[in-house]
């Protein structure tokens, strides 16, 4: 009986304010100790990956994450498509967000059975394994 490949995909393309890749591999570690899933995949950019190396080193990306993806689809749509972010009701920044990748997910997913999450949905239980 073969094995079906199980994992996690997470995209993570930073803005000029949110490093949504160092969110990712945060997450990633959370995902290993609280589900016990050590097949994560992030798809990002060039430029977000680089700038996590030089800041958290690349040890320390790479025992978290098993799998990396570079994808830059379209550069012009990152600039344009921007968004509301809200920290509080107090603070409001209008921010580029990419996520124009995020529909090639089945495509992407190296895994069998993917459950796809938002980098900054910090796994903090086992619930997901429900």
């Amino acid at each position: 009986m073969t094995q079906t490949s199980k994992g996690i995909l997470i995209f993570a393309h930073n803005n000029e304010e949110i490093d949504y890749f160092k969110l990712a591999t945060i997450n990633s570690w959370y995902i290993k100790k609280n589900l016990d899933i050590h097949d994560i995949t992030v798809v990002t950019n060039q430029h977000s990956y680089d700038y996590n190396i030089k800041n958290l080193g690349k040890q320390f990306v790479h025992d978290a994450i098993s799998n990396i993806i570079i994808l830059e689809k379209n550069k012009t749509f990152k600039n344009i498509n921007r968004r509301l972010y809200k920290d509080t009701s107090h603070s409001q920044k209008v921010l580029p967000f990419y996520n124009i990748d995020r529909c090639d997910a089945y495509d992407l997913s190296p895994y069998d059975e993917t459950i796809l999450i938002d980098a900054d949905y910090l796994i903090l239980s086992d619930s997901l394994n429900q």
